[in-house]
């Protein structure tokens, strides 16, 4: 698994992570949300399609939308990295105490409002 993870590019694990955090994420919500060009972000989902890591299904509204989602195997190769992300920051906010992580929530909260 590990061996897996290596071969991926930092944009394929960039894409493969923000796939895991919003499935359904439309290709061009995720071009936009990564900063990428047209023809990267297809090489990207190309090579992660290719490798069974991700499932591109038809929009409902409109057939040509791609809306995207973690396979099982795209899920596995995630899981350890979500994994020691929700570590690192559980530690950081155990850290902080309770204050601090009150004022994170907010911010947050704010953000995702946007």
């Amino acid at each position: 698994n590990g061996r897996k993870t290596a071969s991926l590019n930092k944009a394929e694990l960039q894409a493969l992570l923000a796939i895991r955090v919003a499935p359904g994420l439309s290709v061009s919500d995720l071009r936009e949300q990564l900063g990428a060009t047209t023809p990267t972000m297809a090489r990207i989902l190309g090579s992660l399609d290719t490798r069974g890591l991700i499932r591109r299904r038809k929009s409902g509204q409109d057939g040509r939308r791609r809306k995207l989602e973690l396979s099982l195997a795209g899920t596995a190769i995630t899981d350890p990295i979500a994994e020691a992300m929700r570590n690192v920051l559980r530690e950081a906010y155990r850290y902080s105490g309770n204050e601090q992580v009150a004022g994170a929530i907010s911010v947050l909260e704010a953000l995702r409002d946007e």
